[in-house]
């Protein structure tokens, strides 16, 4: 019945957006981490959390992270793009090992998150279409900061973003 299938097409629409709403909302939340422990102690606990549950090792160096600057849009950018940066290593790449690095200067945080895995080709990937992807890139531009993506079959990937502070 045509009828029935207009609904149920509607009702599967409708569930899909709100599940879109949800993990937007989700997204946005400041991490109770970063009020409680601080962004090095955040990322340091999110670190090793991870470590737990992979056979391989991630590489955690913020020793040139002067917190002193960081304002809560900064230390929740910096926190979430690391995160799903990190998380989509070990979801898609395969690596051996994970480098997470930050420094900071006078006027900006850069950072990376590189991976040793199976790297993808970068022109396969539309950023926006993945929203992962998209909301690295969009948290950075909302802070005046710019995000990259590179990879290469076989070489690994590298999310590199730089911010203001």
């Amino acid at each position: 019945n045509i009828g029935n299938y207009n609904e149920i097409n509607s009702l599967s629409n409708l569930i899909s957006n709100e599940l879109s709403n949800i993990h937007n909302i989700c997204f946005n939340l400041r991490p109770v981490a970063l009020d409680t422990l601080g962004l090095a102690s955040a990322l340091k606990n999110f670190v090793n959390n991870l470590q737990k549950n992979i056979n391989f090792k991630i590489h955690l160096d913020i020793s040139g992270l002067d917190i002193s600057k960081l304002n809560n849009e900064i230390s929740t950018c910096i926190f979430r793009v690391v995160q799903e940066a990190t998380i989509n290593s070990i979801k898609h790449s395969k690596p051996k090992n994970i480098y997470i690095h930050l420094i900071s200067n006078n006027t900006h945080i850069n950072g990376y998150v590189k991976d040793d895995g199976i790297g993808f080709e970068i022109n396969d990937i539309d950023t926006n279409k993945h929203f992962g992807l998209m909301m690295m890139k969009e948290r950075c531009s909302i802070l005046n900061g710019k995000l990259n993506i590179d990879s290469k079959i076989n070489s690994g990937s590298i999310v590199s973003f730089e911010v203001p502070v």
